[in-house]
C-alpha cells in the first residue's frame, strides 16, 4: 500500500511538471502556414502610416493535393494585413481574409471566403469594418480600422481571384 502511494506521488509529480513545461507561442509571431510545405509566400510589401506605423501585407497560396485526376482541384490562398509598431514590431490590429477555390481547366469557382480579425493590443486600434464575400471566381475582403487617439485609419477592400487553370491573383 505504501509503494503505491509513492507510486502514485511520484506519477502527480510528474504530471505536474510536465504541464508547467508547455511553451505558449504568441499569436503575432505565428504566421498564416506556417509548416505547410505545399505553402508559397506569393508576396510581401509594407505600407508606411505614419512616423511610428507600418502595414505588413503578405499573399499566400496553397496548393491542395487532388486525390481524383481528372475534375476538380482545390487551391487555397491567404492575404494578411497587420498594423504594426516600427520600432517594436508589435502587431496592433491583423485581418486575414482566407480564399477556397475549385477549378477544372475551364472555369473557377470560389468555395469559401472567411475573414479572421483580432485585436492583438487593446485600446490603441477599433476595428470598424471586418467582412468577406465570394461571387464566382473572386474572394473579397473588407477591413477597416481605426486609432483611438488620433482617428487615423487604415484598411481597404483585398480580392484573391482564381482563374480556370488554378493560378491565384490577389489583390
Amino acid at each position: 500500500m505504501r509503494k503505491m502511494k509513492s507510486l502514485l506521488c511520484v506519477l502527480l509529480t510528474m504530471i505536474i511538471s510536465l504541464g508547467s513545461m508547455v511553451t505558449v507561442k504568441a499569436d503575432t509571431e505565428i504566421k498564416p502556414y506556417e509548416n505547410k510545405e505545399n505553402a508559397v509566400l506569393l508576396k510581401r510589401e509594407y505600407i508606411d502610416l505614419d512616423e511610428d506605423t507600418v502595414i505588413e501585407i503578405e499573399s499566400y497560396e496553397e496548393k491542395i493535393p487532388s486525390l481524383a485526376r481528372a475534375g476538380w482541384k482545390t487551391t487555397s490562398a491567404i492575404k494578411t494585413y497587420r498594423v504594426k509598431d516600427k520600432n517594436t514590431n508589435t502587431v496592433f490590429v491583423k485581418y486575414i481574409l482566407k480564399a477556397t477555390f475549385r477549378y477544372n481547366g475551364k472555369k473557377a469557382e470560389c468555395t469559401n471566403a472567411t475573414p479572421d480579425c483580432k485585436i492583438l493590443v487593446p485600446n490603441v486600434y477599433k476595428v470598424i469594418t471586418k467582412d468577406a464575400s465570394k461571387a464566382g471566381d473572386v474572394a473579397l475582403g473588407y477591413f477597416y480600422c481605426q486609432h483611438i487617439k488620433t482617428g487615423k485609419g487604415a484598411g481597404g477592400t483585398f480580392s484573391i481571384k482564381c482563374a480556370a487553370n488554378g493560378s491565384v491573383t490577389i489583390s
